[in-house]
Order: C-alpha cells, then structure tokens, then sequence
C-alpha cells in the first residue's frame, strides 16, 4: 500500500531551501516514505499519543525530518532542518 505523504507548510517552507546533496536526500526519503510507510524513519518516539505517532529520520550530515504517521497510509512532514548539539 502506498503511503500518501503531505508536508506542513513550515515543512514546504524548509524544503524550498534545500540544495545539492540536501534536496536528493529530502526527495529519496520523500520516495521512500511513499513505498515503505512507516519503516522508512527507522525511529519512532516513544509515548503517549501524540508522542508516538512521531518518528524522527536523519537523511545526511546534521539533517533531519519529522514525521507524523496521522493515520495507516497517511503521513505528514513536519520539520527538517539541521540537528544543533545541546548548550
């Protein structure tokens, strides 16, 4: 079953910005989103809901995603951006 992938617009707006290397990693991991669903982060949060329905997916470098899997077969891009090691 394919996965429909949709992203916030704060996700949209982020995503716009990438380049190079950036962009093929966000658009693979768009694409294996689609075919994989759910196994394509490879890292879900633990927790109540909403907590759990997070997964967290590093694609190259510091850069992440965030995903919330709304329903089987339905998922949102949050946020991507770069990882900032704690102060």
């Amino acid at each position: 079953m394919k996965t429909e992938v949709y992203l916030s617009v704060l996700a949209e707006k982020q995503a716009e910005t990438l380049r190079g290397a950036d962009l093929r990693a966000f658009v693979a991991f768009v694409g294996d989103l689609e075919a994989r669903g759910c196994a394509a982060p490879g890292c879900r949060l633990t927790g109540e809901i909403p907590v759990s329905r997070l997964c967290v997916k590093h694609l190259r470098d510091a850069m992440h995603v965030v995903v919330d899997f709304e329903a089987p077969g339905r998922a949102w891009i949050l946020t991507l951006g770069l990882h900032r090691q704690a102060r």
